[in-house]
Protein backbone atom coordinates (compact mmCIF):
# COMPACT_ATOMS: atom_id res chain seq x y z
CA UNK A 1 0.00 0.00 0.00
CA UNK A 2 2.17 3.06 1.03
CA UNK A 3 5.84 3.89 1.88
CA UNK A 4 6.76 2.43 5.34
CA UNK A 5 10.22 3.97 5.48
CA UNK A 6 10.79 5.21 9.02
CA UNK A 7 12.40 8.38 9.51
CA UNK A 8 15.70 7.95 11.69
CA UNK A 9 15.49 8.29 15.43
CA UNK A 10 17.63 10.46 16.86
CA UNK A 11 19.73 7.70 18.07
CA UNK A 12 20.87 6.54 14.46
CA UNK A 13 21.37 9.99 13.26
CA UNK A 14 24.79 11.45 13.29
CA UNK A 15 24.21 15.14 12.81
CA UNK A 16 27.11 17.40 12.57
CA UNK A 17 27.19 20.62 12.78
CA UNK A 18 30.23 22.28 10.21
CA UNK A 19 30.52 25.07 12.68
CA UNK A 20 30.36 25.28 16.44
CA UNK A 21 30.57 27.52 18.51
CA UNK A 22 33.50 26.24 20.91
CA UNK A 23 36.48 25.89 18.41
CA UNK A 24 37.66 22.71 17.13
CA UNK A 25 34.20 20.64 18.75
CA UNK A 26 32.09 18.40 16.24
CA UNK A 27 28.10 18.11 18.23
CA UNK A 28 27.38 14.75 17.46
CA UNK A 29 23.80 14.12 17.88
CA UNK A 30 23.33 10.63 19.85
CA UNK A 31 22.75 9.07 22.67
CA UNK A 32 26.63 8.96 24.33
CA UNK A 33 27.14 12.58 23.44
CA UNK A 34 24.03 14.71 23.95
CA UNK A 35 24.80 15.39 27.70
CA UNK A 36 28.26 16.08 27.35
CA UNK A 37 27.70 18.73 23.85
CA UNK A 38 24.70 20.30 26.12
CA UNK A 39 27.18 20.95 29.57
CA UNK A 40 30.07 22.18 26.54
CA UNK A 41 27.29 24.14 25.15
CA UNK A 42 26.35 25.74 28.29
CA UNK A 43 29.84 26.77 29.51
CA UNK A 44 30.34 28.28 26.18
CA UNK A 45 27.55 30.35 26.37
CA UNK A 46 27.56 31.32 29.68
CA UNK A 47 31.42 32.89 28.99
CA UNK A 48 29.44 34.28 25.91
CA UNK A 49 27.09 35.89 28.17
CA UNK A 50 29.71 37.13 30.83
CA UNK A 51 31.53 38.41 27.83
CA UNK A 52 29.01 40.31 26.57
CA UNK A 53 27.78 42.13 29.87
CA UNK A 54 31.30 43.16 30.06
CA UNK A 55 31.06 44.88 26.64
CA UNK A 56 27.17 45.93 27.46
CA UNK A 57 29.14 47.58 30.97
CA UNK A 58 31.84 49.27 28.80
CA UNK A 59 29.16 50.64 26.52
CA UNK A 60 27.11 52.28 28.86
CA UNK A 61 30.10 53.86 30.26
CA UNK A 62 31.26 55.29 27.11
CA UNK A 63 27.98 56.35 26.06
CA UNK A 64 27.60 57.85 29.78
CA UNK A 65 31.11 59.77 28.75
CA UNK A 66 30.17 60.97 25.08
CA UNK A 67 26.55 62.31 26.71
CA UNK A 68 28.21 64.37 29.03
CA UNK A 69 30.57 65.61 26.56
CA UNK A 70 28.09 66.80 24.10
CA UNK A 71 26.10 68.58 26.92
CA UNK A 72 29.51 70.11 27.28
CA UNK A 73 30.02 71.26 23.91
CA UNK A 74 26.60 72.36 23.82
CA UNK A 75 26.97 74.73 26.96
CA UNK A 76 30.57 75.43 25.38
CA UNK A 77 28.94 76.70 22.00
CA UNK A 78 26.57 78.72 23.84
CA UNK A 79 28.81 80.55 26.13
CA UNK A 80 31.23 81.47 22.96
CA UNK A 81 31.85 84.64 21.67
CA UNK A 82 32.54 85.46 18.35
CA UNK A 83 35.96 88.50 19.14
CA UNK A 84 35.65 89.24 15.66
CA UNK A 85 32.31 90.52 15.89
CA UNK A 86 33.01 92.98 18.75
CA UNK A 87 34.20 96.92 17.13
CA UNK A 88 35.27 99.12 19.47
CA UNK A 89 32.37 101.14 19.12
CA UNK A 90 30.04 98.37 20.58
CA UNK A 91 32.59 97.93 23.24
CA UNK A 92 32.74 101.77 23.77
CA UNK A 93 29.07 101.72 24.36
CA UNK A 94 28.70 98.42 26.83
CA UNK A 95 31.16 100.31 29.27
CA UNK A 96 29.75 103.82 28.77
Amino acid sequence: MGNNRRSPSASHSAIVCSRSPVRGVRYRLNNQSVVSNHQLLVRHLSTVNCQLSTVNCQLSTQNFSLTQNSKLKTQNSRTTIDYQSISPSSLARTFV
